[in-house]
């Protein structure tokens, strides 16, 4: 797998999110607001949820249509990632 990166318009700033393999894991780190949130376990579903969310707050989008969107787009991302 080679390295991925996807940026996303939050509405406020950009999202960055980003995979890379090391020693067979796959890491996934999201920059925004300047916070990174990183994982390398996002295979189990409620690490994966709490990732997303996470992320989402992060963000600190005002309405639930934006946020839903970018969790959309972080879960296909993750989704294409692992």
């Amino acid at each position: 797998m080679k390295d991925n990166k996807v940026q996303i318009d939050t509405g406020r700033d950009i999202l960055t999110v980003e995979s890379y393999n090391t020693r067979g894991n796959t890491i996934v780190t999201a920059y925004v607001n300047g916070i990174s949130i990183r994982c390398g376990s996002l295979h189990l579903d409620r690490v994966a949820t709490a990732f997303v969310d996470t992320v989402i707050t992060a963000c600190q989008v005002d309405n639930d249509k934006a946020a839903n969107r970018i969790e959309d787009e972080v879960e296909a991302f993750i989704n294409n990632s692992i």
